[in-house]
């Protein structure tokens, strides 16, 4: 018999193993205007490691939980200094809700009255999240001060190819 021979394979044949392509970066926008609200460069990263100063396990529902079994964070955080429209946003939104509050006493037409420390979509008016200068605590543990806390079930995370 005679000696199995290595046929060469032709290089093309072979298929070569397709790379997912990773997105640049990431946009947020409005989930029910699609209103694009803040870039992926605009939020502030917190640490959610157990050695990280201040996290700590809470009670949801009556029951422990330990804030540290999630794997992904349930709220985006954003810089008010790189995201100036939260910090203005609110104020403009709070100051005329204070007017209009005022003005109700003295008519009998009802006006809207915002809920303070609440964030708005700046075009539907969507409530996306709430603001507290004290400070916030992720569901991944870490507290956040000051927090302007976006709700990632109000907002889409888009990708953007480039």
């Amino acid at each position: 018999m005679s000696a199995p021979v290595d046929t060469p394979i032709a290089v093309d044949a072979i298929a070569a193993p397709q790379e997912t392509p990773v997105p640049k970066t990431y946009v947020y926008s409005c989930r029910k205007c699609r209103h694009t609200l803040f870039h992926h460069e605009e939020l502030v990263p917190h640490d959610a490691s157990v050695e990280a100063k201040g996290n700590k396990g809470f009670t949801r529902r009556g029951q422990y939980y330990d804030a540290h079994t999630t794997t992904e964070c349930t709220s985006y955080f954003l810089d008010p200094d790189v995201s100036p429209w939260v910090a203005e946003e609110s104020r403009e939104l709070h100051a005329n809700s204070a007017v209009a509050a005022a003005s109700e006493t003295t008519t009998a037409q009802p006006t809207t009255v915002v809920d303070p420390d609440t964030i708005y979509c700046t075009k539907c008016r969507a409530k996306i999240g709430s603001q507290h200068w004290r400070g916030s605590q992720c569901s991944c543990g870490a507290w956040v001060t000051p927090a302007f806390k976006i709700l990632a079930k109000a907002i889409d995370k888009l990708p953007v190819w480039e």
